[in-house]
């Protein structure tokens, strides 16, 4: 089975991100718009490694498919986080240790892009980002 899920991704479009961000209660959301983030995905045997660098932010998480993981998000908020893949969909749901302000994202892998749904409450953005590797 081909991997379509490793590989370098930089952002070429974003809709409704400034609305999700209000959502989320971001409060640096011209800082966090601002920046052009770039993701590196890798496999290592049944585990991944997501690398997100945004400006001056920087997150990482190592996760196995259908396993709980414990993550700081890029807004410093502790959360627990799942992902489960269907076909060349992961699905990632994030709790924060608080309980308040789930958030789901849902990465859909193509040959040449990987499109990003995230929702928190009632509202959801897309992000779109060119595979460049």
């Amino acid at each position: 089975m081909t991997d379509v899920f490793s590989g370098k991704y930089k952002l070429s479009k974003s809709t409704n991100f400034d609305e999700f961000l209000t959502e989320l209660g971001k409060s640096t959301r011209q800082l966090v718009k601002s920046a052009s983030p770039e993701l590196q995905i890798t496999r290592n045997g049944d585990g991944w490694h997501v690398e997100t660098k945004a400006g001056v932010g920087h997150s990482e998480f190592t996760f196995t498919l259908g396993e709980e993981f414990e993550e700081v998000r890029q807004d410093d908020v502790k959360v627990r986080s799942l992902v489960v893949q269907d076909g060349n969909k992961w699905t990632q749901t994030q709790t924060p240790v608080d309980g308040v302000k789930i958030v789901t994202i849902v990465r859909e892998f193509g040959g040449s892009e990987m499109i990003t749904t995230a929702t928190v409450g009632d509202v959801t953005s897309t992000r779109i980002f060119d595979r460049v590797d």
